[in-house]
């Protein structure tokens, strides 16, 4: 049995000492250009998944369902009235409907806008004691909700009807000839 690591006559000698002496490297397992390219890419999907992922603080606004008898008021902490074409209170709360433009009736530039922003509200009115309706958050606005009955909104009724006009960012002449 051998009492250390060379057998009688295996030491090494002064000639081939430095076949011990090789300098140990550290073998790379992931070359790496692999590594960088790991990382570039980990990062660009972390970017992409933090935009589709939802905000943590967010709190959850979910769709109420609205049936309630509706009057015209100008009160914005009514329970359940039309203030105009495109906004009403509920529940001593005011809403907009986020989907639309509608004229203004507190300060008309022309009679034809006074006009419009009246028969909007009576037809907004009649809309929404029509039955019950969804009050849909609207992703841009707190107050903002869209009223949804039977799949298709309030706010393109009015549109259709001639009362408002699309939601955008440019403004509308009300008092234009139509």
């Amino acid at each position: 049995m051998a009492r250390n690591l060379y057998e009688m006559g295996d030491a090494p000698t002064q000639t081939d000492a430095w076949l011990n002496d090789q300098q140990e490297r550290r073998a790379r397992i992931i070359p790496r250009g692999a590594l960088v390219m790991a990382a570039l890419l980990g990062g660009a999907a972390f970017l992409v998944l933090r935009e589709m992922a939802p905000d943590p603080n967010a709190k959850a606004v979910t769709p109420t369902t609205v049936i309630d008898n509706f009057s015209a008021c100008d009160d914005p902490t009514g329970e359940a009235c039309v203030l105009a074409t495109d906004r009403y209170a509920w529940r001593g709360r005011t809403y907009v409907l986020a989907d639309i433009r509608a004229p203004n009736a507190s300060a008309p530039h022309c009679p034809q806008e006074a006009e419009l922003a009246q028969q909007g509200r009576a037809t907004l009115l009649a809309l929404m004691n029509g039955g019950a309706f969804e009050a849909q958050p609207a992703p841009t606005s707190l107050s903002g909700r869209i009223l949804i009955r039977d799949g298709v909104s309030l706010g393109s009724l009015l549109i259709l009807k001639g009362f408002a006009k699309p939601a955008g960012d440019e403004p509308v002449d009300w008092c234009a000839a139509v």
